[in-house]
C-alpha cells in the first residue's frame, strides 16, 4: 500500500505582528505672513485642525529614542510571529521626519497617539535579518511607509489614546506645543499658541 505523502510549503515571508504604539499626525507648511493678526490665526488654525481631522495619517512608533537616535531607551515594540514567538528586529535612523522649514514659513503638526496598538508586517521578499528604517519626532521612531518599501504595513488596531496635540516648527529651529481642548464636537485653539503666533 502506497502512503501519499504532502510537503508542508512554508512562507518564505511570514507576516509579523508588531506590538506597541502608534501616532496619528497631519502637517502644513504656512508663510509667516499667514499669522499677521489675532482673527487670521484662529481661523487659519481652526482650519488647519479641520484639515487633519479629515486628512491624518497614522503609522507605528518603535519606542522612545535615547538623545543621540541610537537606542531605544522605553515603549520598545514587540515584534511576533504566527506563534507569537518574539522576533529580534534591528533599526536604522534615516533623520527628523519634519525637517526645518524654509526661512519665512513654520510648519504646524497635529498630532496624538494611541499607546496600545498592534500592526500586521509583511515582507515583499524573504528577509535575512529585519531592519526597520525609522525616522524621529521628538523622541519617537516613527515607521514610515516611505523609508521602508520592502514590507507592507497594516493597522489593526488602537487603544489607549493621548492627549491631542499642535506642535510648531519655526524657521530657526525653535518649536513650540500646545494640547488642544475639545469643546462638543470642535478642538478649540490654545489662547497661549494664538498670543505666541501674534509676536
Amino acid at each position: 500500500m502506497n502512503e501519499e505523502i504532502k510537503e508542508e510549503t512554508l512562507d518564505e515571508n511570514p507576516t509579523y505582528s508588531l506590538i506597541g504604539e502608534e501616532i496619528t499626525f497631519y502637517h502644513k507648511t504656512f508663510d509667516y505672513k499667514d499669522f499677521t493678526n489675532k482673527k487670521k490665526i484662529k481661523k487659519n488654525i481652526e482650519d488647519f485642525i479641520s484639515d487633519a481631522e479629515s486628512s491624518s495619517e497614522s503609522m507605528p512608533v518603535l519606542g522612545h529614542l535615547d538623545k543621540d537616535s541610537k537606542k531605544i531607551i522605553s515603549g520598545e515594540s514587540e515584534l511576533m510571529d504566527h506563534d507569537s514567538s518574539t522576533i529580534k528586529y534591528e533599526f536604522k535612523n534615516m533623520g527628523d521626519f519634519f525637517k526645518k522649514p524654509p526661512k519665512g514659513k513654520m510648519t504646524l503638526i497635529f498630532y496624538y497617539q494611541y499607546l496600545s496598538s498592534e500592526y500586521k508586517i509583511k515582507f515583499n521578499e524573504k528577509q535575512k535579518k529585519i531592519l526597520f528604517k525609522i525616522n524621529r519626532f521628538n523622541d519617537l521612531a516613527l515607521i514610515s511607509w516611505e523609508n521602508n518599501e520592502n514590507m507592507e504595513i497594516e493597522n489593526e488596531s488602537g487603544d489607549d489614546g493621548t492627549g491631542t496635540y499642535i506642535e510648531v516648527l519655526f524657521d530657526n529651529e525653535k518649536k513650540n506645543s500646545y494640547e488642544l481642548e475639545r469643546e462638543e464636537f470642535t478642538w478649540t485653539p490654545p489662547d497661549e499658541m494664538i498670543k505666541d503666533l501674534e509676536k
